[in-house]
């Protein structure tokens, strides 16, 4: 890693940590040489530590100015567990590892110094208005009826036909678009 894109990720984790988001990248790199000191089982507890955190995780942020099978191997498996990940790269880069990846929950986006902050502000924003929440709701027989025919005949989940209500109400309402 040059000493320029170690400068670099250290702002995002920097500019997260003052968001309230939990480091992982310290924790695990800059201890490396603790590593070696374990034991085998030491650090197979610390790797289930990581992997459930990561699992736990809102959103997983990864510097991917610099193609890695590593860096690869992290975004496919916060994508398998429907993670939001944000990557990020200098304007002056472009991640070709990345373009056969289509997924909603991938946001890849160009950053400079002098813009990085709002790029992060900016996703943050964009990924609090497109998590799903989960939402729980007590229904008669009649609509439970009623929904699971509406489901096999739109072959369409229960959840996204009233998903698909709940937007076109909101559609005639100016205030939430």
């Amino acid at each position: 890693m040059t000493s320029e894109l170690k400068k670099d990720c250290n702002l995002i984790c920097d500019y997260f940590e003052e968001l309230g988001y939990v480091n992982l990248f310290e924790r695990r790199f800059n201890n490396k040489d603790q590593y070696f000191n374990k034991s085998e089982k030491e650090n197979l507890l610390e790797q289930e530590m990581i992997s459930k955190q990561k699992k736990d995780a809102d959103v997983i942020v990864v510097e991917v100015t610099h193609s890695s099978i590593g860096i690869g191997q992290e975004i496919s498996m916060a994508l398998l567990h429907n993670k939001f990940v944000i990557a990020l790269h200098k304007d002056s880069a472009t991640p070709h590892i990345l373009k056969d990846i289509k997924s909603d929950k991938l946001i890849v986006l160009g950053y400079n110094q002098s813009n990085l902050r709002e790029i992060i502000s900016n996703a943050i924003n964009f990924i609090s208005k497109e998590k799903d929440q989960r939402f729980n709701m007590m229904l008669s027989s009649d609509l439970v009826n009623f929904l699971n025919e509406k489901s096999q005949k739109m072959n369409k989940s229960k959840a996204d036909i009233i998903r698909s209500l709940l937007v076109e109400e909101m559609a005639k309402e100016d205030k939430y678009y």
